[in-house]
């Protein structure tokens, strides 16, 4: 597959979608985005004869480039071409300005015809309305589907998050302008996409009656893409986490939600406990965490390697982890539900003082719509109770 290195400052949609055969644009940030891309794109193969555009590797604003445009081969859906793009900082007010245009174009598209074309625009979590609504004026006369892919369980309730921003001393302004955008636009935005067919959800987990559900069939079509993904080169060297403890650690600090290293100090008395019990403890980092430095004195062996889901390790592996331990990272989720693996927060271990309100938040949401998935001790004796069980 060819890809650019030379990251892209601008996107225009007239650019990535000049040629009629190219029918995709699919975005992503992270590995697990790339999964959910391939699950979308193993769908749209049996509703079209060819497949053929753009995988956009997006830089996240804060911790930059988390995936490698050589880890992700879309080669057997199609003919992709891949670029690294840089999402361009904008004022608030811009943005919104810019979400109401795009809004009203998508309010006035027409409804799916079974008589025209498909083009088709990827994205995890919620739809690329720019880009839906610049692909509707550049080709009127295709049906422009939206494809949402999983972005795990970084989901959250705007309200709660509006509140939880002004507590952390974000600009109300600005976090109400956001708030306005995706609360009410981006609501309005889906629902006339699902009315006029233009919508195909591809997540993992869906909101029902105010909880998360998995969805039984997605999920084995998630196993199924990490299980025959091609990492033969890397199968070897992930022999480690055979019977290992993995501890997951999430970019908290990096994202200003947590202070005086609140999250190494539970890890270690966890981590020191489970080593004088004789278990081999892993640590894998979140893909966006750069600062790694911060755990060695630890005294455990950390994945540096980057790029690359923890679910794709967890697929290679003929014996499975003892358990996987971390905060609310998507895996603790996910390795229950796609392996059995035993899986453990350590949210009630970490100071509550040391952690910003949205981080608290997540952490509240998390036990709410989790808890009957992951285990969450209450105290560090407990959780190695679990363990040894």
């Amino acid at each position: 597959m060819n890809y650019n290195n030379q990251a892209i400052q601008a996107l225009s949609c007239d650019k990535i979608l000049p040629i009629e055969r190219e029918n995709v644009v699919a975005f992503c940030i992270t590995p697990w985005h790339s999964v959910g891309i391939e699950v979308a794109l193993e769908k749209l193969n049996s509703l079209e004869k060819q497949l053929n555009g753009h995988l956009f590797i997006c830089k996240h604003p804060k911790t930059g480039l988390a995936l490698s445009p050589t880890s992700v081969n879309l080669s057997s859906y199609g003919n992709f071409k891949t670029e690294i793009y840089n999402i361009p900082a904008a004022s608030p007010l811009k943005k919104l300005f810019d979400h109401i245009y795009h809004f009203f174009h998508i309010i006035k598209s027409p409804n799916f015809s079974a008589d025209k074309p498909s083009c088709y625009v990827i994205s995890p979590l919620n739809p690329d309305y720019k880009t839906i609504s610049d692909a509707m004026k550049l080709r009127p006369d295709e049906n422009i589907i939206a494809v949402v892919v999983d972005e795990g369980l970084g989901g959250r309730s705007r309200f709660s998050w509006f509140i939880s921003r002004i507590h952390d001393g974000i600009n109300p302004l600005k976090s109400f302008i956001t708030f306005l955008q995706e609360i009410t636009l981006d609501k309005i935005s889906y629902s006339q996409l699902v009315k006029k067919g233009c919508l195909i959800d591809q997540t993992l987990f869906v909101k029902k009656h105010g909880n998360f559900f998995v969805q039984n069939k997605l999920a084995e079509k998630y196993r199924s893409i990490l299980e025959t993904r091609n990492l033969a080169d890397d199968k070897q060297n992930f022999s480690i986490y055979e019977n290992a403890i993995i501890i997951n650690t999430q970019p908290f600090e990096e994202t200003g939600q947590l202070q005086n290293n609140a999250d190494i100090y539970s890890l270690k008395k966890i981590i020191q406990s489970l080593q004088n019990c004789g278990e081999k403890v892993i640590i894998k980092p979140h893909p966006r965490e750069k600062n790694l430095d911060r755990y060695k004195d630890l005294g455990c062996t950390i994945e540096k390697r980057k790029g690359i889901a923890q679910e794709e390790i967890l697929s290679t592996l003929k014996t499975k982890p003892k358990a996987v331990i971390g905060f609310c990272s998507t895996t603790l989720v996910t390795a229950k539900i796609f392996w059995d693996i035993p899986t453990y927060s350590c949210i009630h271990m970490i100071n509550s003082k040391n952690i910003s309100p949205s981080l608290n938040k997540d952490f509240k949401r998390f036990i709410k719509y989790y808890g009957n998935t992951v285990s969450i001790p209450a105290t560090e004796n407990i959780l190695l109770e679990e363990i040894s069980q």
